[in-house]
């Protein structure tokens, strides 16, 4: 058995609790067997707010899921009495609209891959706006792939339709056949149906709550004849409608980083994929599900089936670069504004955790900080 800690009681008991491999194979620097730790206990919390009101308590050891960047400055004020330390990590997310590019309404679906339609989308928010409004003028407001740690980032990235150009939407709009509107001034389609967009959320937060942040994004659109609805719902069935094909604009946040270990966020080759999850499907199960994507689609799994076995680094990048270009371009994904500050709370007599670390699934959360050395001062 190779993993640090063996799980003794096991979800869904309230408490997780593992406790010390007897044969774990990492020593220190002495000689010393790790993990410093005999038990490592995970406690089940239903709500994000628990968790923070036993943070600021002084319960929780370490930790960063769910301590937002809204609760940056309660975290700060209570460090004395909590007898922690608020570190700041590098994460936060990229608020997104997946612009699903498989979505089953046919006549949609082709409104939907029309590049001109997801630039109005995208040239209709007011970003510097938004950010003023949840993140203090803090976060870098771009689309996917806008975030600047992503080593296959590009000067540039993110930026296409990015400023606030609400006549240039309009124009957009107008110009692939969507200058008609009803009695009530919304936009129709070609087909005559009002043009209804609907975003799916659900409750949760990305340096701000996602209700909040979308809503304010469907509030942009309504402005320029787009009828958008927000709909909240618990995460189990947004998730079930996303990869089921079933949302028309599933809203979440975009791997900031260290993509490519799960590139469902960038290519369609999985049915996880929420921007085109039965291109994903197709893909996945090598054409026996799901639907066959447009070539477009297929060059970005092309790109990626090369760089995955790619033993030179300099082409890795070329190859990811390539990716994130065609994002940039296209705008599949339509985001808002990326906050590179995480809270991170850590316990103060805990010793050898990070500083400063990547607060992503993709790194496995506070894992990355190699908990099996960290150790408690005593006093």
């Amino acid at each position: 058995m190779l993993f640090t800690w063996k799980l003794e009681t096991p979800f869904p008991a309230q408490r997780m609790v593992s406790v010390r491999n007897p044969y774990y194979w990492k020593v220190d620097t002495n000689g010393k067997q790790l993990p410093y730790f005999d038990r490592l206990v995970t406690e089940l919390a239903q709500d994000p707010q628990l968790v923070l009101m036993k943070a600021i308590a002084g319960e929780v050891d370490f930790q960063w899921r769910h301590m937002g960047f809204t609760d940056y400055s309660l975290l700060k004020e209570n460090e004395e009495t909590g007898d922690y330390s608020v570190l700041e990590w590098i994460g936060g997310g990229l608020p997104t609209v997946y612009v699903n590019q498989s979505v089953s309404d046919l006549e949609l679906r082709k409104i939907f891959q029309t590049k001109d339609f997801r630039h109005a989308l995208s040239w209709s928010i007011n970003r510097d706006a938004m950010n003023d409004l949840f993140w203090h003028g803090l976060a870098m407001p771009g689309n996917p792939p806008s975030v600047k740690t992503d080593y296959f980032w590009r000067e540039g990235f993110g930026q296409t339709a990015v400023a606030y150009n609400v006549d240039r939407a309009n124009e957009l709009l107008d110009g692939i056949g969507l200058d008609q509107r009803d009695g009530d001034g919304w936009r129709l389609r070609p087909d005559g149906q009002r043009l209804q967009l609907l975003l799916d959320v659900y409750p949760g937060e990305s340096g701000a709550p996602n209700v909040d942040i979308f809503g304010q994004v469907a509030e942009y659109w309504r402005a320029v004849g787009l009828e958008t609805q927000l709909k909240e719902m618990e995460l189990t069935l947004w998730l079930q409608r996303a990869i089921g094909n079933e949302s028309m604009m599933p809203a979440y946040t975009c791997a900031p980083a260290v993509w490519e270990v799960d590139a469902r966020w960038y290519v369609p080759n999985v049915g996880n994929c929420y921007w085109a999850p039965a291109y994903g499907q197709w893909v996945a199960s090598g054409g026996a599900s799901g639907e066959e994507p447009p070539d477009e689609f297929k060059q970005l799994v092309e790109w990626y089936e090369v760089l995955k076995s790619e033993l030179d680094r300099e082409k890795r990048l070329e190859l990811g670069a390539k990716i994130l270009a065609q994002h940039s371009e296209q705008v599949y994904m339509v985001g808002i504004c990326a906050l590179s500050l995480q809270p991170c709370i850590k316990k103060n007599d805990l010793v050898n955790v990070l500083g400063s670390a990547p607060a992503q699934d993709r790194t496995n959360h506070e894992q990355i900080s190699w908990p099996w050395q960290v150790w408690r001062r005593q006093s």
